[in-house]
């Protein structure tokens, strides 16, 4: 105590300072009373003030336009960058920052800035996106919540479901990510659809460097606005707006830009040819929007021609060993049940009860597989049928249509699912087909022309033998004469015209003669020897790799077909001395069907013995085996060991493997 401070004073002064907390205390009190009042009498104008509160809390950090105006174009491509390292290092807290991003996308000063964010939001979006899809909603969660309870009280309703706090702050994150996503689309769209030249006459710019530099910005933009719709699109193909993605994207597999088109193409291509089984309905989706454009263009000229061979990659059996397992299972689970009933019809209760565990086990056991194949094969018949829907749209109304190739490679794989009537009527247009390009191959005018020709011809004739052979063809008689002429005016071209085909064409042609020669059942003697004049005619003019295979082929054909061996190899004292006086042996080459070509009364002698005199001698491995080849067909020997059990195409592979070639 104050020794100049009297009891009383001090007295007068303590009671002072407790009434003074008394009232503050009451104050206090009264404040959150009224506060509570107010709270129950309008609950959602307190919910509206907190959340006005948080995002003004939330925004403070957040660019603005003030701020983008202050920066120079150094300080925003520095700021993209840290701001992207700051969202992908902790997306939880600074996803946010995605829309500072997305404000810079529209900056009029300087291009590289605009060029830099969109690609760092695609970045980023490819990282922090989750792998699933998010539910829109379009009520704020507090606000929805506040409404219910408001109502549930005026009514005497049920009380709405509260939500944890966690849950609130994850689905209010989804929902400003999806908002972000959204918006960062839009500006995609709106780059993608500019039109440079367009642009610069409505510009009006007439100075040239201007002009190029205008040409190439926009491009530029252009291009790295599919280059972000197709990555996110592979990185994210489960989430939100894919199906408005691809509806932009799939368009442009035939535009005049390369790049877009290459990159369209790869992901479409990348797409559908995905293993993943959650995928399917996506992929079906796909399809439907490339049968639209397809049948929408007039030309599939500027189409990317290998684009169709991903449809051959689509595996129709989602699973064999699971659905293996499942058949047996449930053949099991029948067996198991018919024992039950026989148990209990005769009360054996006891056994009934142990047949029944073990029931329940193995329908436990299949149901963790995890696997539902009534689905499943559900979306696999309609992928079926629009992909067939495509081949047959090319086939019928796209004759000239480089995707031919793919549509003969890819038909002998889905015909098996189809009405035998539908594969009747494929057969008679893939014969027609074959007769009208043979027609035009003769009449084309420039090489490029005829290679694409004999390269759908030889295609169109090993899906055409493919699909008697294996598919649903077997279940009836089809007459194959129109199908072996034209494999057999086919060798002629490919020796008239030897650099007019690639490499592939040769592979084709190898499958189709060891399906139809080796693999099928016996032709007619003229038939056969016809083919084989024209195979020891056909090797004179070949490589020594492509050489090789049509010799080992000729050795196959003989081996089978015995008279041929007597026919073609053998000549007597009279036929060599009448060989050029006699028309009787002389071979027929301008006639179109091989049976009247009178092979049978020629020989292919001396173009074996050609062969193996221009081949004799020489240090190269797969020469010395072609003369080998050719050395044995003439004098009957026995196919080396190496070979036996081989095809002609299996040959060369070998060969060319061994000796470290590419064919």
């Amino acid at each position: 105590m104050d020794a100049n401070l009297s009891a009383a004073d001090f007295d007068k002064k303590r009671k002072q300072k407790e009434e003074r907390r008394r009232k503050e205390k009451e104050n206090r009190k009264n404040k959150i009373k009224e506060h509570n009042q107010q709270k129950q009498v309008n609950p959602k104008k307190s919910v509206e003030k907190f959340n006005d509160q948080k995002k003004f809390e939330e925004n403070k950090e957040l660019l603005n336009q003030e701020l983008i105006n202050e920066m120079n174009v150094a300080q925003k491509l520095s700021f993209i960058k840290m701001t992207q390292k700051e969202i992908v290092s902790n997306a939880d807290e600074k996803y946010r920052k995605i829309n500072d991003l997305i404000a810079l996308c529209g900056d009029p000063k300087d291009i590289d800035v605009v060029l830099r964010s969109i690609k760092a939001l695609c970045e980023v979006f490819c990282d922090v996106l989750p792998a699933y899809r998010i539910r829109e909603q379009k009520i704020d969660i507090n606000e929805d919540n506040a409404k219910t309870n408001e109502e549930g009280k005026k009514t005497g309703g049920k009380k709405s479901q509260k939500v944890s706090k966690e849950v609130k702050v994850m689905r209010e994150q989804e929902q400003s990510l999806l908002a972000s996503y959204r918006e960062y689309l839009k500006i995609l769209e709106v780059f993608s659809k500019t039109k440079p030249e367009k642009i610069i006459r409505k510009q009006g710019i007439q100075d040239q460097q201007k002009k190029k530099r205008a040409l190439d910005v926009y491009r530029k933009l252009r291009e790295l606005s599919f280059i972000s719709f197709c990555s996110l699109l592979k990185r994210h193909p489960h989430f939100n707006y894919r199906l408005n993605i691809l509806q932009i994207i799939i368009p442009k597999i035939s535009t005049n830009d390369e790049i877009i088109k290459k990159m369209v193409s790869s992901t479409v291509f990348e797409l559908v040819s995905s293993d993943d089984n959650s995928l399917l309905e996506f992929k079906l989706e796909i399809l439907k929007e490339l049968a639209k454009v397809l049948k929408s263009l007039s030309s599939h000229n500027k189409i990317d021609p290998n684009l169709l061979d991903s449809l051959v990659t689509h595996k129709i059996i989602v699973d064999e060993q699971k659905a293996k397992v499942i058949d047996e299972a449930t053949r099991k689970l029948t067996d198991l049940k018919q024992q039950m009933d026989k148990l209990r019809k005769k009360g054996k209760f006891t056994e009934y009860k142990e047949m029944k565990a073990e029931l329940m086990k193995e329908m436990k056991e299949t149901d963790a597989l995890g696997l539902d194949l009534g689905s499943t094969s559900k979306v696999n018949n309609l992928i079926i049928k629009e992909i067939l829907a495509i081949y047959f749209g090319i086939l019928k109304n796209k004759s000239d249509s480089p995707l031919l190739k793919g549509v003969f490679l890819g038909l002998p794989q889905f015909t098996q699912y189809v009405n035998i009537e539908i594969v009747w009527d494929l057969i008679s247009v893939l014969r027609e087909y074959l007769k009208m390009e043979l027609e035009e191959w003769e009449n084309g005018k420039n090489s490029s022309q005829k290679r694409q020709n004999i390269s759908n011809v030889l295609t169109g004739l090993l899906c055409s033998f493919q699909i008697i052979d294996i598919g649903a063809g077997t279940a009836f008689n089809v007459e194959e004469k129109d199908f072996l002429d034209t494999l057999y005016a086919v060798i002629q071209r490919l020796f008239e015209h030897p650099f007019n085909y690639s490499t592939t064409d040769f592979l084709a042609f190898l499958k189709c003669m060891n399906i139809v020669f080796i693999q099928r059942r016996q032709y007619s003697n003229d038939l056969v020897h016809a083919f084989v004049k024209r195979l020891a005619l056909l090797q004179v003019h070949l490589y020594d790799t492509e050489q090789l295979a049509i010799l080992y082929l000729m050795k196959q054909i003989i081996t089978k077909y015995p008279t041929t061996k007597s026919s073609l190899l053998e000549m007597d004292e009279e036929g060599i001395n009448n060989a050029f006086n006699s028309y009787e042996g002389i071979y027929k080459a301008d006639i179109s069907d091989p049976q009247l070509a009178n092979a049978s009364q020629c020989s292919i002698i001396l173009e074996l013995i050609h062969t193996t005199t221009l081949l004799k001698g020489s240090k190269n491995t797969v020469s010395q085996a072609a003369y080998k080849l050719a050395k044995g067909i003439l004098l009957n020997e026995a196919l080396q060991q190496e070979y036996l059990g081989l095809s002609a195409l299996e040959v060369m592979k070998k060969v060319t493997k061994e000796n470290n070639q590419l064919f």
